[in-house]
């Protein structure tokens, strides 16, 4: 495979995959990631769904930097490509809201 764009520097998989492409990180699996992602390959894809798996789901997608391998730049070239749907409603967030303004309220 030719890995520069006569001149332009190189050329990744990645980058000729991905771009203009936009994935819900809330339900893509493994495989979609790693497609339509700047910068993601099979094994942080795998972090990725992983990482959502154990947190019940992204509220943001910089919350995508919790995952081990995705740093700015990754962050900063998929800006524009990922999108989430919540994972959970935002009502159903709201009793552990309250209870953590509880329990921060209680400890001063």
């Amino acid at each position: 495979m030719d890995t520069h764009d006569r001149g332009r520097g190189p050329r990744t998989r990645t980058t000729t995959q991905a771009m203009g492409e936009k994935v819900d990180i809330n339900s893509a699996s493994a495989a979609e990631l790693e497609k339509r992602l700047v910068g993601v390959g099979p094994h942080k894809a795998q972090a990725i769904v992983s990482m959502r798996t154990e947190i019940g789901g992204f509220v943001s997608v910089k919350d995508l930097a919790r995952v081990r391998g995705i740093g700015p730049w990754v962050l900063k070239m998929n800006h524009e490509h990922p999108f989430l749907k919540l994972a959970k409603p935002l009502s159903s967030l709201t009793p552990l809201i309250l209870a953590a303004k509880d329990a921060i309220k209680n400890n001063r």
